[in-house]
């Protein structure tokens, strides 16, 4: 059985700007202009992660899907091209894939 996920620990980072916020709900986060899951998106899916006041052409989304139509389909990371991405890019590509455990806070919003 899954484990549940306790949404007030969640830790929202911009990839625009590098707004750090917690929220006690998904739903507060995805009221206040955030795109993220579980509101938007899955978890270990590569997807924007972004305040209210950025696109998405900042994220790591839109870097590897102007890099190669990936767009509709489920593409393995094998044929991702990583070897583009800065530091900065590949560790959020790590973050996203070990989330939700890798966007816990040690304790809950408040």
């Amino acid at each position: 059985m899954a484990e549940e996920i306790d949404y007030s620990r969640l830790i929202y980072i911009c990839e625009g700007c590098g707004t750090v916020k917690m929220y006690p709900t998904p739903e507060d986060a995805f009221n206040d202009g955030w795109d993220y899951p579980p509101r938007l998106g899955e978890f270990g899916v590569i997807g924007p992660r972004t305040c209210g006041n950025c696109g998405i052409d900042k994220t790591l989304w839109w870097k590897l899907v102007t890099a190669r139509d990936v767009t509709d389909e489920k593409v393995p990371v094998s044929e991702l091209p990583l070897g583009d991405l800065t530091p900065s890019q590949m560790r959020t590509f790590q973050r996203i894939l070990g989330e939700p455990a890798s966007i816990m806070a040690d304790k809950p919003a408040e």
